[in-house]
């Protein structure tokens, strides 16, 4: 017997702030009589989400992730349990859980009093605050002051523009960004936008209050260095963020798609307008994202100001950071590297956790040749090649790990587990020969499991290391003929 009650099999929670493998995470909660659980690992897939700061969710990942462990602590695998259980050595058994006991602690003091403070504004469980979407949230607040019983009916869906969003492909060296602080909630509070259903505008009245408080919390916690000043900040800072998109979701009361409709109008002019400003000043638009603007040339500091005066009053930008390089060959994704410490931050198809670190790598070692030269590049390039041709690339540089999917026949058909399974394999070589002759024909590659000791298949590494490079030098505008680097 125990006191838990579980959800139904049928009934599981969707969690739509956070996703694994592209899916929003599903689960089936559990309730403890006058007790909050809260799953740290749907805490890291919301942070995630937010930041896209993590490679994993594991507990040991996060651990590392957020700081509260330098380097990898003891790990034991199920094998190595069950030898420790039937030897009778439990010390690394003991020593392994005391680890997990220690991570979870550090990753509850980090994520849960964010969490703990939206309290003190939403209406709801803090249970159900930690995976309540932000629709969800808001939708509790406005049915608080106004009475559930008079909820309006939701709004069907509509279409509507988003946000504005384009790229000028290529290798840019020295750029920097500036950004709206808070975009869609200052367009909201600057132009009085909320729903139509919202007649006393309590919405815009918890906005202003949020706001307003964020600024104090901040100052209080950069004066006095306090952790739980800067949790409750961020704590505002997420139902500030998350209060635009309750507009435009469907199945609450309170939604209002025209609200949403005119809030993004709203931003793409005021993306537009500070286009505008920084075209006439002389920089050059690299990127351009919904409420930020990556920009090459010109005073930072200058373009900055002469955008900020151009505003209206009301809306308000930062300098997000300057002197970085950036290669930029699609909207949304992008490789940004500091000149001065050289670190990498990715964007979009750059930071996929489950590509190899063939596909996550190279790229990157690739543009840092380019930044210094053509002939630098290409050695990279060449020098992997020949490891690869040679078969001396370890296997872990190749792989890839992944959790099979619902209707994956090619991983389940190779015999490397069932749908959920979380996998690590590569590719050998698949030899085919004609039916009826007998003669070889093209062969196709097999994954295999990184354990299966077979030889991996140089010919489709090479291949998939040929595209990488011709996409980059495609849009740096390399050709392989000349050699003629059009960098910026």
């Amino acid at each position: 017997k125990h006191p838990f009650k579980r959800a139904s099999v049928d009934k599981k929670t969707r969690i739509t702030s956070a996703s694994v493998n592209g899916r929003p995470i599903e689960f089936r909660k559990i309730w403890w009589k006058g007790t909050n659980i809260v799953d740290t690992y749907h805490q890291a897939g919301i942070y995630d989400k937010l930041t896209a700061s993590l490679s994993g969710y594991g507990l040991k990942d996060v651990a590392i992730a957020i700081g509260s462990r330098e380097k990898r602590r003891l790990e034991l695998g199920v094998k190595e349990i069950r030898e420790c259980w039937e030897s009778g050595n439990l010390a690394p058994m003991e020593e392994y859980l005391r680890y997990d006991l220690e991570d979870t602690k550090a990753l509850a003091d980090f994520f849960i009093p964010q969490v703990y403070y939206q309290s003190a504004v939403v209406p709801l469980s803090i249970q159900e605050i930690a995976v309540a979407s932000p629709a969800k949230k808001w939708q509790a607040i406005l049915e608080q002051h106004y009475g559930s019983p008079k909820t309006p009916k939701a709004d069907e869906p509509i279409n509507y523009g988003g946000g504005y969003c384009s790229v000028n492909p290529g290798l840019y060296r020295d750029c920097f960004k500036i950004d709206v602080s808070s975009m869609y909630p200052s367009i909201q509070l600057t132009y009085g936008i909320a729903s139509r259903k919202d007649g006393d505008h309590h919405y815009l009245a918890v906005l202003e209050y949020l706001r307003k408080e964020r600024y104090r919390l901040k100052r209080l916690a950069k004066q006095t260095g306090e952790a739980s000043y800067d949790a409750q900040q961020q704590a505002y800072k997420v139902l500030i963020n998350g209060g635009y998109g309750f507009s435009g979701t469907g199945g609450y009361g309170y939604n209002c798609y025209l609200t949403a409709a005119l809030v993004t109008a709203y931003g793409r002019k005021l993306i537009q307008l500070m286009i505008d400003v920084v075209e006439s000043s002389g920089s050059t638009v690299v990127e351009v994202d919904t409420d930020g603007i990556i920009l090459q040339g010109g005073d930072p500091q200058a373009v900055y100001q002469a955008v900020q005066d151009a505003l209206p009053k009301g809306i308000k930008i930062d300098l997000d950071w300057t002197s970085k390089h950036i290669y930029a060959p699609k909207a949304k994704n992008y490789v940004l590297i500091d000149s001065e410490t050289g670190k990498v931050k990715a964007k979009g198809i750059y930071r996929k956790r489950n590509r190899s670190l063939l596909q996550r790598e190279f790229p990157i070692d690739y543009i840092k040749g380019l930044l210094v030269s053509p002939e630098e590049g290409q050695r990279i390039y060449e020098e992997l090649k020949i490891r690869l041709e040679e078969g001396l690339l370890p296997l872990g540089y190749i792989s890839q790990t992944e959790r099979i999917r619902q209707g994956d026949r090619t991983l389940t058909g190779a015999g490397l587990g069932s749908e959920g399974d979380k996998v690590t394999y590569y590719y050998a070589e698949q030899e085919r020969f004609h039916k009826t002759t007998g003669k070889a024909i093209t062969s196709q590659k097999r994954p295999v499991a990184i354990d299966s000791g077979e030889p991996y298949w140089s010919y489709h590494y090479l291949e998939e290391l040929d595209k990488m490079k011709r996409e980059i030098d495609k849009v740096v505008g390399l050709s392989s003929t000349d050699q003629q680097l059009l960098l910026v």
